[in-house]
Order: structure tokens, then C-alpha cells, then sequence
């Protein structure tokens, strides 16, 4: 049974198709703004650890490593509303 935790194997080859011959892992370094970064821990099509390279190489940015899937800002909503909430209220005040 394939529900919003787990996409469809379509959807899935169609991600792994696309992000197969492209990286922007050379231009994060240039990324000067603030920057959150959700990654889900069981997350089949863009692993976790890919958070933490991009955390190491984007200057100002947090990461935030959640125990769900690809589509974590629909199946956990619920944690990571707050957590982005109060990432977004902290640089305002930075930017005020």
C-alpha cells in the first residue's frame, strides 16, 4: 500500500531520473542567506546525510534532521510547522 509516507514507484524513478546527472553541490558554498534545512531521516529519494553536506556547505544555515519521509511537510506537519515558524521569526528580528 503506497500512502503519502512512500510515493509511487513512478514518481520515485522520475526523481531519481532527474536528479541523477545535475548537482548544485559546487554553488552552496555562494548561498550567503539564512537557510533551513529539513531533511527526513527515512527519506528514500534524497537521503539525510544529503542535509548534512549541504548544512557544512551553506554558510549561515541549520539543519533539522525529522523522523519521516520525502513529503515531511505534509506527513509531519505538526513538528515542522514550529520549527520553521521560529526560523523565520528569528531572521526577522536579524533583519528588523
Amino acid at each position: 500500500e503506497l500512502g503519502l509516507r512512500s510515493g509511487g514507484a513512478r514518481g520515485y524513478y522520475w526523481q531519481l531520473l532527474a536528479s541523477a546527472g545535475w548537482t548544485s553541490i559546487h554553488w552552496l558554498h555562494k548561498l550567503h542567506q539564512p537557510t533551513l534545512i529539513l531533511s527526513g531521516r527515512d527519506d528514500p529519494i534524497v537521503p539525510w546525510v544529503n542535509g548534512r553536506i549541504m548544512a557544512r556547505l551553506i554558510r549561515n544555515s541549520r539543519l533539522h534532521v525529522f523522523d519521516d519521509g520525502h513529503l515531511g511537510l505534509l506527513t509531519s506537519a505538526a513538528e515542522l510547522a514550529p520549527i520553521i515558524r521560529e526560523f523565520l521569526l528569528q531572521e526577522m528580528d536579524v533583519a528588523a
